[in-house]
């Protein structure tokens, strides 16, 4: 009676103990094989700010389109990205909204 073959290791490895190398299939390992446009919006949100809240806020939908699409890593760069660029845009709406409101007092 022969063992049951063991699973893929999850480890990145390429392979599994007692697989024949000469047959066995190997898989690239890239060290940063994250999403290029989520770790771009994640690093220019954080680094720029308010300034590209609406560009990278966009990014992180189209990041996690690709990332669904491809199965790359980087998903909760792009969350993080979208809550982040979320939250400057709320505060620049308030800010609008507060000196709006403070200019139309003054003229009354």
């Amino acid at each position: 009676m022969a063992d049951p073959p063991l699973p893929p290791s999850r480890f990145g490895a390429g392979f599994t103990v007692g697989a024949d190398t000469a047959t066995a299939p190997r898989q690239a390992v890239a060290p940063h094989d994250a999403n290029k446009v989520a770790l771009t919006a994640f690093v220019a949100v954080l680094v720029l700010g308010m300034f590209v809240a609406p560009v990278t806020f966009a990014a992180s939908f189209v990041a996690e389109r690709q990332i669904c699409r491809s199965g790359q890593k980087g998903a909760g760069l792009a969350t993080a990205a979208k809550v982040i660029s979320a939250i400057y845009l709320l505060m620049g709406l308030v800010a609008l909204g507060l000196w709006l409101y403070i200019r139309a007092r003054g003229r009354a």
